[in-house]
């Protein structure tokens, strides 16, 4: 995954594509701002784990945009994240249970929030940072 900072946040600066036989085919555009895994400052070293840490931000960008982007119910959505964080292994047991309960029980208000695409999409400051011909295999 390609990201540039934005901000506090990061965006994605080529697509991020996600599959895998279950839930199928989960593309993350090029240009999509999210603010990594939602974890408190206070947690950070009980879980051992920051927002941008490589061992979640796979399945923080993916359930960023299902939250997003509306295209999986949120009980799918958390599944997913759960299930990227798993298939990775990079995290123990109690951590991804961890992080799982907390989307699943305080995410449903960052579901509900709807958003119009230029809040979390391609906003006109980076697209000239997005390189316009990247080859990638789409779904």
């Amino acid at each position: 995954m390609i990201t540039g900072n934005f901000g506090k946040m990061k965006i994605t600066l080529a697509p991020f594509i996600y599959y895998d036989h279950w839930h199928g085919c989960i593309e993350v555009p090029a240009g999509f701002i999210f603010d990594g895994a939602s974890i408190p400052r206070f947690a950070w070293s009980t879980l051992g784990v920051t927002p941008y840490d490589p061992k979640v931000v796979a399945a923080a960008v993916v359930h960023d945009w299902l939250y997003n982007s509306k295209v999986k119910s949120k009980k799918d959505a958390d599944a997913i994240f759960y299930y990227i964080m798993e298939h990775q292994g990079l995290l123990s047991p109690s951590q991804m249970r961890l992080m799982y309960t907390a989307v699943k029980l305080f995410g449903g208000k960052a579901y509900k929030k709807l958003l119009n695409d230029n809040e979390f999409l391609c906003p006109d400051e980076v697209i000239n940072y997005i390189e316009p011909e990247v080859n990638y295999k789409h779904c």
